[in-house]
């Protein structure tokens, strides 16, 4: 790595693409923001014509057409937006190639890649259109379930807009604060007068800024994927040209991350940006790709490729020789820890948590994991017995981890959850739910096994009966059936709804007393499956041990950059493998939630001697980490 005063003749090229991009990304929020007032109003212009009584949207067959409506409105609207924007990508590449030339390499590498520009607009324009169809279908629910519900249509209306554009534009005298925080709501400076405007439109216009919007998800994409591309590009013709370092630029602003602080304006040889992006962390980390993820989600910089002997000719200086590392055989890791306390003075010896002024820190500021129970083992609500399973526990299932080269744990803690949750893993932290595991611990008295097999019938029957009630409320408006009727139905469908939710809430908390227990095979019903885990065994303590591999599980996934940031999982190889691997076979129900809880399920289920069940693309995964081979 060099720290450089960069030339005037890279400082014109790094400002070159600035530009470029900086209009594109203007230009492309620009008309995201016209195509989704068009958007907006063409949904409104389809509700009029909803058959509405009293108030209430009550047909069915209507509800479920108007599905085909927003798909159309979207093919109208959004998506050939979406594909202006990544025909647009075309102007980052002719810098790109532009650039090139600037660099005086020969014809060829300046020539336009049509195939490769091809493919990687296809990729983002996917990326757009599936982000559109999600909010197709949600918007699509919420249609259809305010006929069962007998909801106010205005209430209807005014979600779909905000689903849309986020701030609901209802009269003319708002217009003009609306366009203001549509221009601004990105720019740090201006973010004390987009505030006062928001609350002014809370206030005196009643109108409401919801986070979940069609436009807050697309700006985001704007930007990153446009900068993905430009990155993506780069790396593909630096290839090409047989350039293999890059200088990292690009302004800094007071909001500047602290990584990019540190990096911009320096040069690295791919191998070295890689180093850093895969061992560092910092808040806000999208991935381990320097050229793709960059800062993290919003940045702005980007990486230049250089020429050494030029840029050293430029500074007058000499060339430097990068330092080959010495290529070793993969070996698996063999550790062993004696203790819990061992285990979180590994972790905060691990210097790849992220640190400041050589302190522990959080990735982010939360309430959840608090940044005083770094390098603290807080254990102490734990009965004796399963005090002794879980030490056990989290001794072998962090010497599983670190095998596969995760990082050790650098805090401990048992505390009384209040029922949110059996135990959570996150910034390196475990926490246990003392009363569910000290109940675990116990013996299983006859009277719980029975409140476990009642409260489970009762869930069952309340869930077909919900189901039933839905049919019969649709067939009795499909018969024209309204008023004091059709209102009872629904009142009861609101009965049993919060009857099955009561039922599901006494099944966890009994859930936490003891499991019930299945030996479900590979070539079972899927049906048939263990709802978590620790269910396919019989034994509390095989249970509590369960319950901790799978929390390690998720400090593996979350080692390899597997955080989440803003409801987005992203992450280095291994994180991406699980990604990408067809998740259609899930060794429980709760491996269906999302592919972090898939990946948690299976480590669980690798390392407690259920491998027969385990995902076989992860298994070979798992396989090769325990050899000490990347993922």
């Amino acid at each position: 790595m060099a720290a450089i005063n960069i030339p005037e003749f890279y400082r014109r090229l790094g400002d070159n693409q600035d530009a470029i991009l900086d209009g594109l990304d203007s230009a492309h929020i620009d008309t995201l923001n016209r195509s989704l007032r068009k958007l907006e109003r063409s949904v409104v212009s389809a509700l009029q014509d909803a058959p509405v009584k009293g108030g209430v949207l009550w047909d069915t067959k209507w509800a479920i057409q108007f599905r085909k409506q927003l798909s159309e409105d979207f093919g109208k609207e959004y998506n050939p937006w979406a594909q202006k924007t990544v025909d647009g990508y075309n102007e980052s590449a002719k810098g790109i190639n532009s650039l090139f030339g600037k660099l005086n390499l020969d014809s060829d590498f300046t020539k336009v890649d049509k195939s490769v520009i091809k493919q990687l607009k296809q990729q983002y324009f996917h990326g757009f259109q599936d982000l559109g169809l999600k909010f197709v279908n949600e918007m699509a629910d919420a249609t259809y379930q305010s006929v069962l519900t007998g909801r106010k249509f205005e209430d209807l209306v005014v979600d779909l807009q905000q689903s849309i554009n986020g701030v609901h534009i209802v009269t003319d005298e708002s217009k003009d604060l609306v366009a203001f925080v549509d221009k601004y709501r990105d720019d740090p400076a201006k973010g004390e007068a987009v505030a006062e405007a928001i609350e002014k439109l809370h206030t005196q216009f009643a109108q409401d800024m919801v986070g979940q919007n069609l436009r807050r998800y697309s700006s985001q994409m704007v930007h990153d994927s446009l900068m993905q591309f430009n990155g993506t590009y780069t790396r593909h013709k630096a290839q090409e040209a047989g350039l293999d370092h890059y200088l990292y630029y690009g302004s800094l602003i007071k909001d500047s991350r602290s990584f990019c602080s540190n990096h911009v304006d320096k040069t690295y040889s791919t191998a070295e940006a890689e180093k850093i992006w895969s061992n560092q962390q910092w808040k806000g980390k999208s991935g381990t790709d320097p050229f793709i993820d960059r800062g993290g989600f919003n940045c702005r910089h980007h990486f230049i490729p250089v020429d050494p002997e030029h840029l050293a000719e430029l500074e007058g200086g000499e060339v430097r020789e990068e330092e080959e590392e010495p290529v070793s055989k993969p070996q698996a890791r063999k550790i062993k820890y004696p203790s819990v306390d061992s285990v979180v003075a590994a972790g905060m010896a691990d210097q790849r948590y992220p640190h400041k002024d050589g302190q522990h820190v959080l990735y982010a500021d939360h309430k959840i994991q608090p940044k005083n129970l770094l390098g603290k083992v807080k254990l102490d609500k734990l009965e004796p017995h399963a005090r002794e399973v879980v030490d056990k526990a989290i001794v072998d299932a962090q010497d599983a981890v670190v095998q596969m080269g995760g990082m050790p744990i650098r805090a401990v803690r048992a505390k009384n959850l209040a029922g949110r949750t059996a135990a959570s893993m996150g910034e390196g932290i475990l926490s246990v739910d003392s009363s569910v595991v000290n109940r675990y611990a116990r013996p299983l008295k006859p009277e719980i096994k029975a409140k476990i097999q009642s409260s489970g019938k009762e869930f069952l029957f309340a869930h077909k009966r919900f189901g039933e009630l839905e049919t019969e409320i649709n067939a009795a408006i499909e018969k024209g059936v309204t008023g004091k009727p059709l209102d009872r139905l629904r009142s009861k469908l609101e009965q049993m709804k919060r009857r099955r939710a009561v039922a599901k809430m006494d099944t966890q908390d009994l859930w936490s007393t003891g499991l019930n227990t299945t030996k479900w095979a590979a070539d079972g019903d899927r049906e048939d499956r263990a709802w978590i885990g620790a269910e396919l065994f019989s034994q509390p303590d095989e249970q509590i041990r369960a319950l901790v591999f799978h929390e390690m599980g998720h400090q593996l996934h979350d080692s390899y950059g597997g955080m989440s940031y803003q409801g987005l999982t992203l992450g280095s190889e291994l994180v991406q493998k699980a990604r990408k691997m067809d998740r259609t076979f899930s060794p429980t129900k709760y491996a269906d939630v999302n592919e972090k809880e898939w990946f948690a399920e299976n480590f669980t289920l690798y390392h407690m001697g259920r491998k027969d069940i385990v995902d076989k693309g992860i298994k070979k995964v798992f396989d090769n980490l325990t050899k000490g081979v990347a993922p």
